[in-house]
């Protein structure tokens, strides 16, 4: 019976890790690529049988899936926050879970050890998923980032609960095959939801003064502008003015923090865009808003200012947006003004 409720919880990996690979195919992130990695690669993790060659190597291969499922959670919160981790944390971090479970799969004679190692980096990484993407995908976000962090938990904490409360084998099997149904519904309602695969459809905007392409107005017309776009999925990159309701958000500033952009990094401004103007599709309208662009060119250069500006516009253009900069003629040169006229709108 016990070897039944192992194999039905392979299969409900090895299913889950199918879907969330077609999530990959249809979203192309990497973030859906790891994470249905882990899924496949974790049936091996738990054999029924002790003494089995695959028992032997249980710790290498629990360390493996886990690394891979640290690595996709760490890409979907580049995806959705827009902040990179260093490549030392990116690369150092999975590979711990790996790392200790080939060494305890050599040299030692359990997987106790690789249990709590796992357990405590998913436990972190589904904290940080709960604080992180809560903002991006509402209760489905924190559901995602707390299950995540009491599976955490659980296999830390797996070798005290076997030594002290004396899990029979079949227990064991029946929780491991609910913990395995839980988190693929958890996975299921983030990695193939409408906003993560790129299918979600967003009211038509059909106001006349919205026009496609690119348009240049002053923060007087800006605020005349910003209740057309009340709740709607606007990607804005402000220096000063205020955020509109259900508005993706960065700030244009020096100091760095959450959802932030250092005017030197203007790179990410087209980066963050593109990656929107994607997931809106060919379905939705995307409205990008560019605040102060003076502020860019304080720190850099004004023909890598026009530069950006320019390939953002044919961008938003290209995917039948609207682009809406904000700035004055005052806050130029007369020479800058009428290029920046010319080659952006």
């Amino acid at each position: 019976m016990v070897g039944y409720i192992y194999a039905a919880t392979a299969v409900v990996k090895f299913i889950a890790g199918a879907l969330f690979l077609g999530g990959y195919l249809k979203s192309k992130r990497k973030s859906a690529l790891f994470l249905s990695l882990g899924w496949i690669s974790a049936p091996m993790a738990a054999p029924p049988h002790p003494g089995t060659a695959l028992y032997r190597y249980e710790p290498f291969i629990l360390g493996i899936s886990a690394s891979l499922t640290l690595i996709g959670v760490m890409y979907l919160i580049e995806e959705e926050t827009g902040r990179k981790p260093p490549a030392s944390l990116r690369f150092s971090i999975p590979s711990i879970p790996m790392s200790y479970g080939f060494i305890e799969s050599v040299f030692g004679s359990g997987s106790c050890g690789t249990y709590v190692v796992v357990g405590i980096l998913i436990m972190v990484a589904g904290v940080l998923s709960c604080e992180l993407l809560k903002d991006r995908y509402d209760n489905n976000g924190r559901i995602f980032g707390t299950v995540l962090s009491i599976i955490g938990a659980i296999s830390a904490l797996r070798p005290t609960l076997y030594r002290h409360f004396h899990l029979s084998t079949r227990l064991s099997a029946e929780l491991s095959l609910a913990i395995a149904v839980i988190m693929a519904v958890t996975y299921y309602r983030v990695i193939l939801s409408p906003r993560f695969v790129n299918v979600e459809n967003f009211p038509e905007l059909t106001v006349q003064d919205l026009k496609r392409g690119t348009m240049i107005v002053s923060p007087e017309e800006f605020h005349k502008i910003t209740p057309i776009l009340e709740d709607y999925p606007t990607l804005a990159f402000l220096r000063g003015e205020p955020a509109g309701k259900g508005w993706i958000v960065y700030r244009l500033q020096t100091i760095e923090g959450q959802r932030t952009i250092h005017p030197r990094n203007i790179y990410k401004i087209l980066e963050y865009s593109n990656r929107y103007l994607m997931e809106m599709g060919d379905k939705n309208r995307g409205i990008v808003i560019l605040d102060s662009p003076e502020f860019l060119r304080i720190y850099n250069d004004f023909p890598s200012v026009v530069k950006t500006l320019t390939s953002l516009s044919d961008m938003v253009r290209a995917r039948g947006g609207t682009m809406i900069i904000v700035t004055v003629p005052e806050t130029w040169e007369e020479k800058e003004w009428e290029i920046l006229k010319r080659t952006v709108t």
